[in-house]
């Protein structure tokens, strides 16, 4: 690399490695602003600063980093966020994981796959377990993702109920 790069310059580098940045400047000027909100960074920092400031822009990154779930499909493993996932149904040793852009199998009991997965997704029956948001239509006995209609045990829709209404 060159000696000569700007901080804006080796934000461009650390986005293209898709790595979380902070600009920490001594720069209050509105066209540095603009050009570091370009880049998305998570926070944009001002000298003179306080320890505190570094402190709770990196607590507040680290909180709202989104872990990727590793799933060895067909091709090797892949890393997927749990935000990409709309349902995930079981045929005993393997998941099928439904995304907006296509299917995935994994090997894997739902049981322990659902340990992975947030406080949003949940399992409606013995096979299946979906993520609350997707719903797009529900019925006593059914909810639709999209164009799948998946079944609700009557177990799960009494002790659920408030996470199913919308």
């Amino acid at each position: 690399m060159s000696e000569n790069l700007a901080g804006l310059d080796i934000g461009k580098k650390l986005i293209e490695r898709q790595k979380p940045i902070v600009y920490l400047t001594a720069n209050e000027d509105l066209v540095t602003l603009k050009r570091a909100n370009r880049l998305k960074p998570k926070a944009y920092i001002v000298k003179p600063f306080k320890n505190i400031d570094i402190q709770a822009a990196l607590e507040i990154i680290f909180a709202n980093q989104k872990t990727k779930i590793k799933i060895q499909g067909y091709y090797g493993i892949k890393k997927m966020s749990p935000d990409d996932i709309m349902f995930v149904k079981t045929d005993r040793n393997y998941l099928e994981i439904r995304t907006e852009y296509g299917v995935f199998r994994h090997r894997s009991a739902l049981v322990d796959f659902m340990k992975l997965l947030p406080d949003s997704f949940i399992q409606v029956n013995r096979f299946c377990a979906v993520k609350t948001e997707r719903i797009n239509e529900r019925t006593a006995s059914q909810l639709k993702i999209n164009d799948s209609i998946i079944s609700i045990s009557l177990y799960l829709e009494i002790s659920k109920s408030a996470l199913l209404i919308f």
